[in-house]
């Protein structure tokens, strides 16, 4: 299967209409931004994509190996 046929397939972690709403709200923000502003916020989202979300899914990972459950209530307060 091609990339481009494996584009058409509905994720399991397809965003949710307010997901959606919320990046159209960023982008009318990010046109009107000055330079210095998109800088720091090109860095704080590559921290975020390439540290912390890659800790967060290595630890979940770790958990799920160990046969943990991790439950999280609205809001992100963590129950164990």
């Amino acid at each position: 299967m091609a990339a481009k046929d494996q584009l058409d397939i509905p994720s399991e972690f397809e965003p949710s209409i307010g997901d959606e709403l919320r990046y159209t709200e960023m982008c009318r923000l990010i046109d009107k931004a000055p330079l210095e502003e998109l800088r720091k916020v090109a860095k704080d989202l590559a921290r975020h994509s390439l540290c912390i979300q890659e800790g967060a899914i290595r630890y979940l990972a770790r958990k799920a190996a160990a046969g943990e459950v991790i439950r999280f209530r609205l809001g992100g307060e963590r129950t164990e």
